[in-house]
């Protein structure tokens, strides 16, 4: 294969957490019987207050994007070992947010709900399937999709074209997408 992007979301499940207000308290709530349902499952998400989960993960995201940013040689920051700091501090944010996602779905989790858990998947499947979708309608090839990733064969490569498809992909996706890697 030749001319293969890899387009990775950025924290996926976490964001979707707090883009869809997905928190044990808010899925099905008695508030909101008429809110629109999360695709495949039918649950319906609170849409008259924030969960506590959206709250905790909103500053953690935050930060997290701050670091990758700053770990970044773009940076401005000339020195490589303050760039390693960074990029560890990113690391363990992850890791949180990770962490937060699996808790959702622990059956002894006090802040846990299963149905909370299945509308993180749900709407993480459906958000790559328009990541597909949105690729293919501008004459792309999905050559693999896994959970939060897709690798697409394009015809041209330059920064600028594969900025132009990243952005387009994001939008129709719903949720923040990087390119993490040209193969050629």
């Amino acid at each position: 294969h030749e001319n293969v992007a890899e387009f990775d979301f950025v924290s996926m499940y976490p964001a979707m957490m707090g883009q869809h207000n997905i928190s044990p308290e808010t899925v099905n709530c008695p508030c909101c019987p008429d809110a629109e349902p999360v695709p495949e499952i039918g649950h319906r998400l609170c849409t008259r207050r924030q969960g506590l989960i959206p709250k905790v993960l909103a500053p953690i995201l935050e930060k997290r994007a701050r670091y990758k940013v700053l770990s970044k040689d773009e940076s401005g920051i000339p020195n490589p070992e303050s760039r390693a700091v960074y990029k560890r501090r990113a690391a363990a944010h992850k890791w949180i947010l990770v962490t937060c996602f699996g808790y959702l779905g622990f059956k002894n989790a006090r802040f846990g709900k299963i149905e909370a858990h299945e509308c993180v998947t749900a709407w993480g499947r459906e958000s790559l399937l328009r990541a597909k979708n949105a690729a293919e309608r501008r004459g792309h090839r999905i050559l693999h999709a896994l959970v939060d990733a897709l690798w697409v064969v394009i015809g041209d490569a330059r920064p600028q074209a594969l900025e132009a498809l990243r952005l387009a992909i994001e939008k129709e996706a719903g949720c923040p997408l990087a390119l993490e890697g040209l193969y050629k």
